[in-house]
């Protein structure tokens, strides 16, 4: 099955797959933030999402069956520094395929944008996320306000912050 993933560019059509993984990542406490997205404001979040320059979003998908799995994002933190979230249904967590999505989603990235680093903020106890991070060579690091940068909710300084350079 991990062969064959695939990812693509999303679009407004994802917009009730994408926030039903979204969901489920802020209720499973998987990731950091809080908001969760009403099925009234979907299509407004996600039209936002997608006209940011500074976003890009990947949804990945079985290639025969066509069905989504999960999504990858990546939001500029500052000039070439991006964060990245990845995000899968709950049934295909911990097989692996997170690391394969990651590292299709990081292809798709480069080809479009200027990238001289990618970052991740996870927290502690999201051990599926970590072992994906480590897999495809993000180190792990200490954070610090002073040199490291983040966009993401959690406090990056109690959880783990993970970074992969060029």
């Amino acid at each position: 099955m991990i062969s064959q993933v695939k990812v693509r560019k999303a679009n407004i059509r994802d917009n009730i797959f994408l926030s039903r993984v979204h969901n489920f990542g802020v209720k499973g406490g998987y990731f950091c933030g809080k908001q969760v997205i009403k099925p009234k404001d979907r299509i407004f979040w996600l039209k936002n999402q997608l006209s940011q320059k500074h976003i890009s979003i990947y949804v990945s998908e079985i290639a025969k069956e066509k069905k989504a799995i999960g999504y990858v994002k990546f939001e500029r933190v500052s000039h070439n520094i991006w964060e990245v979230t990845l995000a899968n249904l709950p049934r295909f967590i911990g097989k692996g395929l997170g690391s394969k999505m990651l590292d299709l989603a990081i292809q798709r990235l480069k080809k479009y944008r200027k990238v001289s680093k990618i970052v991740a903020v996870v927290k502690n106890d999201n051990i599926d996320s970590q072992k994906c991070f480590l897999k495809k060579k993000f180190l792990k690091k200490k954070f610090n306000t002073k040199i490291h940068k983040t966009l993401n909710q959690c406090d990056a300084e109690k959880n783990l912050y993970f970074e992969l350079s060029d």
